[in-house]
């Protein structure tokens, strides 16, 4: 809590034409999904970071339109990038996070700059119209993510998708993976969540031998191969951290990711509305949900690469526009004020 307090106090003018083109900048750096460079270790790290940007982008854009919309350029914008970044999140790859993700953008950018200023039943029902939205959007691509085969890539396989899904999500689509699946042995590899996620920017060129995710090795030790079924699976929190050294690896998670969060989170109520920390939530979120499900070591990673990408996407910004926007020292305040509406916070900033 003192941390969130003390650091990523300065920010670019995160408002006007400035926000634009921030938007435009992560806009295009999730293009390198689908355009990678061929220069080792970098194009490593731009392929990363591009699942990630495509989610900041779109929060960007939606709050600046939130902030004029009587703008109609900033509406063009929103809806660019939004049709945008559902396609970038279909052809990575097959699961449903990336999905989630999109989908969840415009939800969570409103909740954190109007609907956390209404009555609990509001927001309630916001949300509640949210998931009646979305469930059945997440059940249709559940119905055609594994049965949707091209040979053209990504963006061949978005469009199968987008061609295959209403009539998925009309007829009830699947909700295959909800719940629990089987279960297999494997001798303990103490830390290998934290050695993948710190090995995972180095290209396998360089180093061959590199962990491989867990979820890769399932199949064969289950000798799923034998039956000719190819998939990716995960083991949940308590099987991971156990694969990872045994019972005392979940307390040691469980403080470093409870930490995190907390971090995180006092970093929003302390900076709510400013986009590049909703879209850094926005991108973690799926992830964080998918926990239960595993693996942690991928998911893990795409949680820090959202947490680095809103720090890198800062510090850019600041390089380029300068230092637009302070926030307030707080690590020495022992009651934080509630902020219960947006003219709070306005005279919080002032005072």
């Amino acid at each position: 809590r003192r941390l969130a307090g003390r650091t990523l106090l300065t920010w670019p003018k995160l408002s006007g034409w400035v926000l634009v083109i921030i938007t435009v900048g992560l806009t295009s750096v999730g293009a390198l999904q689908r355009y990678p460079l061929p220069v080792p270790f970098i194009g490593q790290l731009l392929f990363q970071f591009g699942s990630v940007a495509p989610l900041l982008a779109f929060s960007c854009a939606c709050i600046a339109w939130y902030r004029d919309r009587s703008n109609p350029r900033l509406l063009t914008l929103r809806l660019g990038i939004g049709a945008f970044t559902v396609f970038m999140m279909l052809g990575v790859g097959s699961s449903r996070r990336y999905l989630a993700g999109a989908l969840a953008v415009v939800p969570v950018s409103l909740y954190w700059i109007w609907l956390r200023y209404r009555s609990t039943p509001v927001t309630l029902c916001w949300i509640a119209a949210g998931v009646l939205i979305g469930l059945p959007v997440i059940k249709g691509y559940s119905a055609v993510r594994h049965t949707v085969r091209t040979e053209g890539g990504g963006s061949a396989r978005a469009m199968a998708l987008l061609r295959e899904m209403p009539s998925r999500i009309v007829s009830g689509g699947s909700s295959e993976g909800f719940m629990g699946q089987d279960s297999v042995r494997l001798r303990v590899e103490p830390f290998f969540t934290a050695k993948y996620i710190l090995a995972n920017p180095i290209p396998r060129t360089f180093w061959p031998e590199k962990p491989v995710s867990l979820g890769i090795r399932l199949p064969e030790a289950a000798k799923l191969h034998k039956q000719g079924i190819q998939a990716n699976l995960g083991v949940n929190v308590s099987g991971q951290c156990f694969y990872d050294g045994g019972r005392w690896i979940h307390l040691l998670y469980g403080l470093i990711w409870g930490a995190f969060l907390r971090y995180y989170d006092e970093l929003l109520v302390r900076q709510a509305g400013n986009p590049l920390l909703i879209g850094g939530l926005v991108a973690m979120a799926p992830q964080i949900i998918g926990f239960p499900r595993g693996g942690l070591e991928t998911m893990g990673l795409q949680v820090f690469l959202g947490f680095i990408a809103v720090v890198l996407t800062n510090l850019i910004a600041k390089l380029v526009f300068g230092v637009g926007e302070r926030y307030p020292r707080t690590d020495h305040i022992d009651d934080y004020p509630s902020m219960r509406s947006q003219a709070d916070l306005a005279r919080w900033l002032q005072g």
